[in-house]
């Protein structure tokens, strides 16, 4: 995400990696509810358990339906979980300058990019 760095910097390093964790951690646990909230949207059974819930959609026969919702759901779920992953990387670049010497933090920054691996 483009401005991910640029709300890093605008929050200040802990303050941003602080919310960068709050947003992956609830798009984490979205995951987990992803099935209790197609149960709930399909048939209107909101408060089960996720065995229940598995139980219930295997009842549905509109296959498609079940399936056009799961997989929104899920979208969203990863939608939140990407917003709060890009802020982790600008986040824990920002403060290498400040603890390391310039011929260090170049060979961090070199080491911690994928594409350079």
């Amino acid at each position: 995400m483009l401005f991910a760095g640029r709300f890093v910097d605008w929050m200040d390093t802990k303050k941003g990696f602080l919310w960068a964790i709050g947003v992956w951690s609830v798009g984490a646990c979205l995951h987990a509810f992803c099935g209790i909230a197609t149960s709930g949207i399909i048939t209107g059974e909101w408060f089960v358990g996720f065995a229940a819930a598995k139980e219930i959609i295997g009842t549905v026969n509109n296959v498609g339906m079940v399936v056009n919702v799961s997989v929104t759901l899920f979208v969203f779920a990863r939608f939140v979980l990407a917003v709060g992953e890009a802020g982790n990387f600008p986040a824990a670049i920002n403060p290498q300058p400040n603890t390391f010497r310039k011929r260090t933090v170049h060979i961090l920054q070199v080491s911690s990019t994928p594409a350079q691996l």
